[in-house]
């Protein structure tokens, strides 16, 4: 970790300062990482100050919402073509933040999940947030060992869904490949459909390897 504190001259706050100094080494470690060949995790830029800024914060703002617009995070709402969405929503908290993303879309054509949930987790208000938005549902089986088998998963997809609503309302399929889901949950929706991966890191990552190599 680098810590750069700036001179204590008395002058009051330099938070302007502080933000372009710190987005300046990183710029620079990240650099010199990429031509050493080195891996390196998303950096952080942690600032400590005493009050509110004293300095024109103007550059050091631009900056930062250049940053933001440039921002990418695999497999969190991530689109790979008009088609195809993948989500981890692999928690509560996920999986609503998703239904949230997908009540936002026009609800103009079939929609397909493909979804894996490992043992442990939230399953029934996750499934409780998600089902309602599909059409079509195919449960399989991540890569993770604590991963659901396919037909469990199927078992608690056919419970969730709403009650009064007849369950072929909701199309649900099993298969344990989570490629081979990927075409099934493509062919259930049709050719105009949306197919949304979700409910699991190791479905996401998976899939995502398997789709682009």
């Amino acid at each position: 970790m680098n810590v750069a504190p700036l001179p204590a001259d008395g002058s009051g706050t330099p938070m302007g300062k502080a933000i372009q100094t710190g987005i300046g080494l990183l710029q620079e470690r990240r650099e010199l990482y990429k031509q050493l060949g080195i891996p390196y995790y998303r950096p952080w830029l942690i600032l400590l100050t005493d009050g509110e800024p004293t300095d024109d914060v103007t550059r050091a703002a631009a900056a930062i919402r250049a940053g933001l617009t440039s921002v990418t995070w695999p497999g969190r709402l991530e689109w790979l073509g008009p088609d195809l969405l993948l989500d981890c929503a692999h928690n509560t908290e996920g999986a609503e933040a998703l239904a949230a993303a997908l009540d936002a879309l026009p609800r103009d054509r079939r929609r397909a999940l493909v979804l894996s949930i490992v043992d442990g987790k939230p399953a029934a208000p996750m499934l409780a947030a998600l089902v309602p938005r599909f059409d079509v549902v195919v449960a399989t089986r991540s890569p993770s060992p604590r991963a659901l088998g396919a037909p469990a998963l199927a078992a608690l997809v056919r419970a969730a869904v709403r009650p009064g609503e007849p369950v072929d309302e909701v199309d649900v399929a099993e298969l344990d490949d989570p490629v081979a889901a990927v075409a099934e949950a493509r062919r259930r929706a049709g050719a105009a459909g949306l197919v949304v991966i979700a409910g699991s890191m190791f479905l996401v990552g998976a899939v995502r390897a398997a789709l682009l190599g």
